[in-house]
């Protein structure tokens, strides 16, 4: 089992320092950065395409870019030009979901969908051939410090296991209220990569933060040590 993924997630991180705050998240132990694209108005998005290229020239991490925009695929070859690995979208934002996954193939980078905790799972129907990444909105995008609802995990439990008896090698990632408290549980329901907020991943309790994410993983997958049973003793080899 490989180990967690930490994504962090700059929509919170300081806007007048964000190449400093993504590189000090790397630093920390950050393996992705994670953009939240989201529309001000009719024409304005909250990060344009021009900070992603900022972004790659202060760090080698996969950038990884969700779309919160209708429609989605509009935006795809800009953010794909400046440098994104990774384009998720929401199914109900793009008018042809499978159009939108082949644009963003088609310009070189990894396809993810994004999904609200508890969308039917039949919405992947005849889309996972396509998909390298789900990505789990466990609570309100774009809104720091939300909790994942409760029954994020069930879910979350529900989807792995369709991608597994499928035989999909399709990466879980978790935005939404990740923290150390909850990640061994999110883990343990089957993400892979969590979407940490830029805040924790920062020199002062970053790299601790990042550890303890970590360290939950290590012991979910740690294979359990048999001890014989109490009063009794191991049986010697007999002599050859």
């Amino acid at each position: 089992m490989a180990a967690p993924r930490i994504a962090a997630h700059v929509l919170v991180a300081d806007l007048a320092c964000l190449g400093h705050e993504v590189a000090a998240a790397v630093r920390s132990g950050a393996d992705r950065v994670h953009v939240d694209v989201m529309e001000l108005g009719s024409s304005d998005v909250t990060v344009a395409p021009l900070v992603c290229r900022a972004l790659k020239r202060v760090t080698r991490a996969p950038l990884e870019v969700h779309l919160l925009v209708e429609p989605s695929e509009r935006l795809v070859a800009a953010f794909a030009d400046s440098g994104a690995d990774l384009v998720a979208f929401h199914p109900e934002a793009s008018g042809d979901v499978r159009r939108t996954g082949a644009a963003v193939k088609a310009h070189g980078c990894q396809v993810g969908l994004a999904l609200a905790a508890g969308t039917p799972l039949d919405v992947l129907d005849g889309l996972l051939g396509q998909l390298d990444l789900v990505l789990v909105t466990g609570a309100t995008p774009g809104i720091a410090g939300e909790r994942p609802v409760p029954s994020a995990l069930r879910w979350i439990r529900a989807l792995r296991e369709r991608l597994s008896a499928e035989g999909r090698q399709i990466a879980i990632s978790v935005d939404g209220g990740v923290d150390a408290a909850n990640a061994a549980e999110l883990i343990a329901a089957g993400a892979d990569t969590l979407v940490v907020e830029s805040a924790q991943c920062r020199p002062t309790g970053g790299a601790e933060t990042i550890a303890a994410i970590k360290r939950a993983w290590r012991e979910r997958a740690a294979p359990q040590r048999r001890h014989p049973p109490a009063g009794r003793r191991r049986a010697r080899p007999l002599p050859s």
